[in-house]
C-alpha cells in the first residue's frame, strides 16, 4: 500500500472549492472501495457518458487525493474480470469531511443559479 507523503496539498483547507473529477472520485468512493477502471465507469455512470476520465489522468487524481489524506489504498483484490488483483481505493474520514464540505458549498449555490436562470 502507498503511504501518505507530506505535502503543502494536506495543509489545504478541507473547505476550499474541490476540482470537480477530485470530487467526482470522492463521491464515488463514498459509496465503497472501488478499484481504478470501477471509478472510471462509475464517474461515467453518474454523468450519463458526458465525463469519461483516461487512465492516466485517473491515476493522477488519486496520487493527489492520496497525498491529501483523502483516500487510501486498501488490500489488492480479485474483480473476476480477467483474475488478476487489482489495486482498490477508499475515502478517508478527511476525504468524506472534504466531500462533505463541498456538497453543501454547492448545494448552497443552487438559489443562486435558479435566480439567474442557469439551473432549473
Amino acid at each position: 500500500m502507498r503511504s501518505v507523503e507530506t505535502t503543502r496539498d494536506q495543509a489545504a483547507p478541507e473547505h476550499a472549492p474541490v476540482r470537480p473529477l477530485d470530487f467526482s472520485v470522492l463521491v464515488v468512493l463514498a459509496e465503497g472501495e472501488h478499484y481504478g477502471y470501477g471509478i472510471v465507469k462509475a464517474i461515467a455512470e453518474r454523468s450519463g457518458g458526458s465525463v469519461r476520465l483516461a487512465p492516466g489522468n485517473l491515476y493522477q487524481v488519486l496520487d493527489r487525493l492520496i497525498a491529501r489524506g483523502w483516500i487510501e489504498e486498501a488490500e489488492r483484490r480479485e474483480t473476476g474480470e480477467g483474475g488478476k488483483p487489482r489495486r482498490f481505493y477508499r475515502i478517508t474520514s478527511a476525504g468524506r469531511r472534504t466531500a462533505q464540505t463541498e456538497g453543501s458549498r454547492l448545494k448552497a449555490m443552487v438559489p443562486r443559479l435558479k435566480r439567474l436562470g442557469l439551473y432549473s
